[in-house]
């Protein structure tokens, strides 16, 4: 299998990122299921969460056994020291990142998910790359180029249109859910500015599972702090249903696969591929929610798409760069 990928890497990294995509894209339909079913987002995030945590800590089992075997196979002079055993400081800046992605950006996302659509929702999060271009500029102190702040207006631009739409159509709560969303966007995109710094060092799929691993934990205290513990594991079976496929279809699977495609063609072409996650969405939502697609999404949705594609390739030699 292993030789098959190295002799296809375009063909096998475009289908697992496309499918890593539509993976993500489901997350908000299946978290929908989960509210109809009464249960709430600490209680979804939690059961998400402890699903899927095992499967990160296999994942950490079995990229340590890899090493193992490559250094056995290899003299001392010769071995990588790309993924070198984790320190202080990168512990510290791996909490951070956990905290900040699996758990910040994912529990503000759930709340938001109870007043806005998933297609609005899933729109607001892929604005993300123009915030970790402001994030960049700040921790550089140099203000971004015209052409990329016009790229950013066309994503936000398209953010309004489908957000106007449905505060006309749903009122007020609108605004709460998407300013939720919204900060689920910014914890995210410094989750993936303190990622950029880790991967050098201890490789993507250690940063992912000792993220998760983190956030894992931080979910188990914020439920204690609720005291909803007796209750988290007497949720009907729907919920433990819908929380199982969020864990390892929405989660695990697409984690992985997005993790695959870009050490099989880069970063670059997997966030392209990756725009197919907005429109799946949307169509997952009407298929199994039933939510309206109507001129206005279709339209919002293209401006936020072409403007995300349009910062994603004028950021990337900026950020090669700085690497």
């Amino acid at each position: 299998m292993h030789t098959h990928l190295q002799r296809h890497p375009h063909a096998w990294g475009t289908a697992l990122a496309l499918l890593g995509a539509i993976g993500f894209s489901g997350k908000a339909i299946v978290v929908k299921l989960g509210y109809q079913h009464g249960a709430d987002p600490s209680t979804l995030l939690a059961l998400r969460m402890m699903l899927a945590a095992p499967f990160f800590a296999l994942a950490l089992w079995v990229q340590d056994w890899l090493e193992r075997k490559k250094r056995q196979a290899k003299s001392p002079s010769n071995s990588s020291t790309q993924h070198r055993p984790l320190t202080g400081r990168n512990m510290a800046t791996l909490v951070c990142a956990g905290l900040l992605g699996y758990y910040g950006a994912s529990i503000l996302d759930f709340m938001g998910l109870q007043y806005i659509s998933s297609s609005l929702e899933r729109l607001i999060l892929f604005t993300y790359p123009s915030l970790v271009l402001c994030m960049h500029a700040a921790i550089h102190r140099c203000w971004p180029p015209r052409h990329q702040l016009l790229c950013m207006g066309l994503s936000y631009a398209g953010l309004l249109v489908v957000y106007s739409h449905e505060n006309l159509s749903l009122g007020p709560q609108v605004g709460i859910g998407a300013a939720l969303v919204f900060a689920s966007a910014v914890c995210y995109a410094g989750y993936m500015v303190l990622s950029e710094r880790l991967v050098a060092s201890i490789g993507t799929v250690r940063m992912a599972a000792w993220a998760a691993l983190v956030s894992t934990v931080a979910i188990g205290v914020h439920v204690a702090a609720q005291g909803q513990w007796a209750t988290l594991l007497q949720q009907p079976l729907p919920v433990w249903g819908w929380s199982a496929v969020n864990a390892l279809l929405c989660t695990v699977v697409p984690v992985f696969c997005v993790t695959l495609a870009i050490q099989l063609m880069g970063a670059s072409k997997t966030t392209q591929l990756g725009m197919v996650g907005p429109v799946a969405t949307m169509g997952l939502a009407a298929l199994v929610l039933s939510e309206p697609i109507t001129l206005w999404h279709l339209l919002g949705t293209a401006l936020v798409l072409l403007g995300t594609v349009l910062t994603a390739k004028t950021n990337a030699p900026a950020l090669s760069a700085r690497k």
